[in-house]
């Protein structure tokens, strides 16, 4: 999969480097992807680059890529230490990408390109997924085509 990928995102100009071993503070990469949760992974494995990368200057963009985070507790974990990362350090930008058990590499090459201010992604059978909140009138408008207007709030996952 690592292989695949970074394939894709050099055939798009994105330069890429393929390790096993990372030290987050050794490294000049703009973006650091994470593929190690597309199995299940130890959450003991995040938490030190985690760290490594909120005390790193100058902040650098993490992508952690996952499969079927909804049914696994060690993603949900990661995801939350994800959300924690982001707010503490509003200038590192980490985005959690979760995938089909077997991703397509076209569509997480096109999530890791233009997520960049998204800080969740699901992808499904190639579709990419955003969290969005809309108002349920303007939902409603465009199911019946009127003006209807219930001033509430829906949230979709």
């Amino acid at each position: 999969m690592a292989d695949a990928l970074a394939r894709g995102l050099q055939a798009r100009g994105q330069p890429c480097v393929v390790t096993r071993r990372f030290q987050a503070a050794q490294t000049e990469h703009p973006t650091i992807v994470d593929l190690r949760f597309l199995q299940t992974t130890p959450i003991a494995e995040s938490g030190p680059l985690l760290l490594s990368l909120l005390q790193q200057e100058p902040a650098t963009s993490l992508r952690l890529v996952m499969a079927d985070a909804t049914a696994r507790p060690d993603a949900a974990v990661l995801k939350g230490l994800a959300q924690v990362a982001s707010r503490e350090r509003a200038d590192l930008s980490v985005t959690t990408i979760d995938c089909d058990e077997a991703p397509n590499v076209e569509a997480l090459t096109d999530a890791l390109l233009g997520g960049g201010h998204e800080g969740c992604i699901r992808l499904r059978e190639g579709r990419r997924l955003v969290a969005r909140i809309a108002r349920v009138s303007h939902l409603l408008a465009l199911a019946s085509g009127t003006d209807a207007d219930l001033g509430a709030t829906v949230l979709f996952r």
